[in-house]
């Protein structure tokens, strides 16, 4: 081989031995850029899971003082209030009008029935009666087909019996006794009794007539609230207008005093125990359902809020947490303003909601904290003293 073809033949490798390392280098930029991009997808992964990610807290009394007050705060200093004191209300937007109070003492004659026992009424669709009956197929009585000791109170026409059934007591007298015949459906739930014909042996036993609401209904029935049914009615008016007031109330406040800035650290101690909250209320839902149907019904905190992601969860979370502590805060301005203090009745009306009495507060205050309690009797505290100062105008 000539010099000229070895030194050309050189030339060659050495370009070739550039080309691969070029190539090497290349691959090895490419799998570093792949390296560094996979770190931070997972670094962003983990820094949204621990960091942008609400952690659930258990404690509801997290960032409050024993006194129910938001730890570390001066509410007034947050807040722009608004008047409170000595709110104009015109009663008659807020008392029950007349077709409330009828359709409230209908309820109550309905509920209030007359047991009566006198033979010869005769039964209507939609009266209330009490029976007994004995079923029967072929002669033999058949498991679930007949009343208990004292009957069975029924709406005749509502009660859901089998086809027949109930219309066949229409017209019949109290104090009688007959048969009825009926037939089982064939896709009737016990096999047993399933497509049979059957016989009933029935006793209408007594009727449950309406009464008139007079003075002698009010004294039998109401007797704990009213004597008369002019007093009732009266009594009536005055607790429908309350609970209007308690309603308007938290919205008149909500309206009338600003919130331009809420703590940071608050709200995330309230975010962190509204998803507490969130879980145990779909932990409670799934059990519930896995109990009668298997599996879970929601299988994230985003499908039971009925949002498309996490992240739309915690956006949504976040709005509910910032309108809590606004509330929270007008609620605790109030009370500094207005130099309020906590009283046992405010506290047993809190532990009364919560299901519970004085007799076992230290359970609950074990549940939930003195902090968050005393902040309920706080709310307690200054709704009663705005509805107190309220300007009625009748």
């Amino acid at each position: 081989m000539s010099n000229q073809k070895r030194e050309l033949q050189k030339k060659r490798q050495q370009k070739a031995i550039k080309k691969a390392k070029a190539k090497k280098s290349l691959i090895s930029i490419l799998i570093g850029v792949a390296a560094l991009l996979l770190v931070s997808v997972i670094g962003y992964i983990i820094y949204y899971k621990v960091v942008l990610m609400t952690n659930p807290i258990e404690n509801y009394s997290e960032g409050l003082a024993e006194d129910g007050t938001i730890e570390g705060i001066v509410a007034k200093d947050y807040v722009t209030l608004g008047q409170y004191e000595g709110i104009e209300i015109n009663y008659s937007e807020y008392a029950p009008t007349q077709e409330d109070i009828d359709a409230h003492i209908a309820g109550l004659v309905a509920t209030y029935k007359e047991y009566s026992t006198e033979a010869g009424v005769k039964v209507e669709l939609h009266d209330t009666i009490n029976l007994d009956y004995v079923g029967k197929i072929d002669g033999v009585a058949f498991e679930g087909g007949s009343t208990a000791e004292g009957g069975t109170q029924i709406t005749v026409g509502e009660a859901g019996y089998i086809d027949d059934f109930e219309d066949q007591l229409v017209g019949k007298e109290i104090g009688s006794s007959f048969d009825i015949e009926v037939t089982f459906p064939e896709d009737y739930g016990n096999e047993e009794v399933a497509g049979k014909d059957a016989v009933f042996s029935i006793t209408l036993n007594g009727i449950y007539t309406e009464r008139e609401f007079d003075d002698a209904f009010v004294k039998d029935n109401l007797s704990d609230v009213a004597l008369t049914a002019d007093a009732y009615i009266e009594y009536y008016k005055e607790q429908q207008y309350l609970i209007a007031l308690e309603k308007y109330v938290p919205t008149y406040l909500e309206e009338n005093c600003v919130v331009p800035v809420t703590p940071k650290e608050y709200v995330e101690d309230i975010m962190g125990i509204t998803k507490y909250a969130d879980q145990q209320e779909m932990e409670y839902m799934n059990e519930y359902y896995a109990a009668y149907f298997g599996g879970d019904m929601y299988e994230s905190l985003a499908d039971y809020m009925g949002v498309e992601s996490e992240t739309e969860y915690e956006a949504e979370l976040r709005l509910r947490a910032e309108e809590e502590v606004e509330a929270n805060l007008v609620i605790q301005a109030i009370y500094e303003d207005a130099g309020l203090t906590i009283t046992s009745d405010h506290i047993e009306a809190v532990l009364t909601d919560m299901g519970g009495s004085m007799e076992n507060i230290a359970q609950l205050e074990a549940v939930y904290g003195k902090g968050y309690i005393n902040q309920q009797a706080m709310k307690e505290a200054v709704y009663e003293y705005v509805m107190e100062n309220v300007k009625v105008i009748k």
